[in-house]
């Protein structure tokens, strides 16, 4: 009888594949999702293959007159509805009468369905469109299931380049970066195939701050003790022309840095060093061969093989989803100066339209601010370092000499690089979970909303809107819906609109969403000498919300096994009362602290009647060994102590009105 059963069960699942079977097609579509690389069709009607910058595209060439230079993509729809379609491209020329792009979508080859123009972006790296020459979003709407085709016309035209195309059931899945993969097998979601792609994570140190220096061994000892004398953390040096310094010098200088647990690093121009460096700064243009193998090189030297490496790369790869697996990538070719350069950078990490959206760890080159004025100079270093700080990567990498000689950085300079260098070192529990949620999920630390490109979230409780004007001391900042908390003042906003602020020289416009749970430790002169049975907890109140805080060793790729641990914070207010509930920690890793003294700061809060802790009451002065808390009447804070907390065990902490 059990046989007869699993035979018709298995002549059920034969029919219902074979009446499901979808017939052969170039491509298709998928969850809503059509995705097709341009070059797929190769060198034909006058178009190239070509690698451009981020990307590998189409190109089209000059052609007669009555060529059209057309360009033809089938695919087949599962799910009749609305597509909108888009376009990753670019224009190579400036000429205005050719920014747009002409093609049709047919269904079963010639039944015409839409006849319209693209839009073409004018500059240097590719971005996804949507939008006719006429300003308005491109959609088709495809009202059975079939085969379908869009097809292109250059009309002999030259300089448009087609990198990808996307067809987005209802607009749902927008393509960001260099959007998804192809649909090309009808078994597999393109969404889950870009999450699944393998992200590496740089080991702990890279978050801290990097900086670069180009000078003799005497000059680079005393740029790096004058900034550890003022208290600016310093976690890796890049020393520019390593290769050819000579042996008694690399000996002397490792001694020095090694003293002071500063990772160091070598600019590459034609080979790999042999010598046993960290991390290395490639040539922009390295193939990705060039980059894996430096990767491997900076791996292989650490005690044990699975030490992570790192390589600081241009993102001329961006196009190959390997790239991933090798960070850190840095953009550094400024088209622009001053404060252009900026707003040109920032762009480059918050549009999500742009192929740079699609790096998970961005990080770009100190600007020369020698090319403008000295007014001006400090004034754009101060409101660089302020943006700089809240990238993924952090670097210091000047192109001059003089930013840290007599005369360069002037005092006020430092004092800002040292304000928010410190305050990265202390966040480096927070940046560095958003680091295991850029791996596991794909979603960046930057996240920009597609209509604003000088603001942005970092992570998911900071709101940064970077100054990009000389002499602005105000600007206009979007706030999401939700109510917000201003970093640097007691000024609150409510959210889904937008608000006119301050924002003096010294300090960028920073906020906080109500109900963020965010993570701190003590300061330390460098990341790795951070204190790791010590965490600060600042919950701002006014909402419910949670933080999952991921540690791991910080040096071996471990992770990529799932060893790392997992602590859960989760924050909630019901009729008055205040919850937090701090999770047993869920997995260990090698050298994780068994105990931790805790201190949670409940912001913007009334004074409370009481703090319970498992369901006792507790202190309100301290007393050795046991809980306590205290109120801040100025400060409207909570503050509660809790220390040699185990963190096997669950701590549920409630404060009554």
């Amino acid at each position: 009888m059990r046989i007869f059963f699993v035979c018709i069960y298995s002549i059920c699942i034969l029919l219902f594949v074979a009446c499901n079977q979808l017939p052969e097609a170039d491509y298709y579509e998928i969850e809503g999702v059509v995705s097709i690389e341009a070059e797929s069709k190769g060198n034909s009607n006058n178009w190239i293959v070509e690698h451009n910058y981020t990307n590998y595209g189409l190109l089209s060439t000059e052609a007669e007159a009555d060529d059209p230079g057309h360009i033809r993509y089938t695919f087949y729809v599962s799910n009749p509805g609305e597509y909108s379609i888009w376009l990753l491209s670019r224009l190579y020329d400036d000429d205005s009468a050719k920014n747009h792009i002409d093609f049709s979508v047919y269904k079963n080859g010639n039944l015409e369905l839409l006849t319209s123009s693209f839009q073409f972006p004018s500059r240097e790296i590719p971005e996804w469109v949507n939008k006719s020459k006429n300003g308005e979003g491109i959609s088709v709407t495809i009202s059975e299931k079939g085969f379908y085709s869009i097809e292109f016309y250059s009309h002999g035209n030259e300089g448009y380049l087609l990198d990808k195309i996307h067809f987005t059931l209802n607009n749902a899945r927008k393509p960001r970066g260099m959007g998804y993969p192809e649909t090309i097998d009808p078994r597999f979601d393109p969404v889950d195939q870009k999450r699944e792609q393998l992200i590496r994570i740089p080991p702990q140190w890279a978050f801290g701050g990097l900086y670069g220096v180009s000078s003799d061994e005497e000059t680079i000892r005393k740029k790096i003790e004058e900034l550890l004398d003022k208290g600016i953390p310093v976690d890796a040096l890049l020393i520019d022309n390593f290769p050819d310094k000579n042996d008694n010098q690399l000996r002397e200088l490792s001694q020095f840095l090694g003293q002071h647990e500063i990772r160091y690093g070598s600019r590459v121009v034609e080979r790999i060093p042999d010598t046993n460096v960290d991390f290395v700064l490639l040539p922009f243009g390295s193939d990705l061969d060039f980059v894996q193998e430096s990767y491997e090189m900076t791996r292989s030297q650490h005690e044990e093989r699975t030490g992570r490496g790192l390589t600081i790369s241009g993102i001329n790869n961006v196009y190959d989803e390997q790239f991933k697996g090798f960070p850190v990538n840095r953009y550094s070719e400024h088209q622009s100066t001053g404060f252009d350069a900026l707003k040109d950078q920032l762009e480059k990490v918050s549009n999500p339209r742009l192929t740079t959206y699609e790096v998970p760890f961005l990080t770009h080159d100190l600007i020369d601010p020698n090319d403008v004025g000295d007014g001006l100079r400090e004034e754009l270093l101060k409101r660089w370092i302020q943006f700089s700080a809240f990238n993924p990567v952090m670097t210091m990498f000047p192109s001059s000499d003089k930013l840290f000689s007599e005369g360069g950085f002037s005092e006020s300079v430092f004092d800002n690089l040292k304000k928010y260098s410190v305050l990265r070192n202390k966040l480096f529990p927070y940046i560095y979970t958003h680091a295991h949620f850029t791996r596991q999920s794909g979603e960046k630390m930057i996240q920009g909303d597609g209509l604003r490109f000088t603001q942005f979230m970092f992570g998911d409780a900071f709101l940064v809107a970077p100054i990009t004007d000389y002499g602005a001391r105000e600007r206009s900042v979007y706030f999401p819906e939700g109510y917000w908390y201003d970093y640097n003042s007691d000024n609150t906003y409510e959210g889904g609109r937008s608000w006119f602020i301050e924002a003096p020289l010294e300090s960028i416009p920073l906020y906080v969403k109500a109900g963020s749970v965010i993570p701190y430790r003590k300061f330390a002169p460098t990341i790795e000498k951070g204190d790791k049975s010590y965490l600060k907890v600042e919950v701002y109140t006014g909402d419910a919300g949670t933080f999952r805080l991921t540690e791991d060793d910080g040096e071996t790729e471990d992770y990529l096994r799932g060893i790392a641990a997992r602590t859960m914070f989760r924050y909630n207010e019901i009729q008055g009362h205040k919850i937090l509930t701090i999770g047993a920690v869920q997995r260990h890793y090698r050298g994780m602290v068994t105990e931790r003294d805790y201190e949670i700061h409940f912001l913007h809060a009334d004074r409370p009647s009481d703090i319970l802790i498992n369901e006792s009451s507790v202190a309100t002065s301290e007393q050795e060994g046991e809980a306590y808390w205290i109120y801040e009447d100025e400060k409207g804070a909570i503050k509660l102590f809790i220390p040699g907390a185990n963190r096997d065990e669950k701590i549920d902490i409630e404060i009554l009105p």
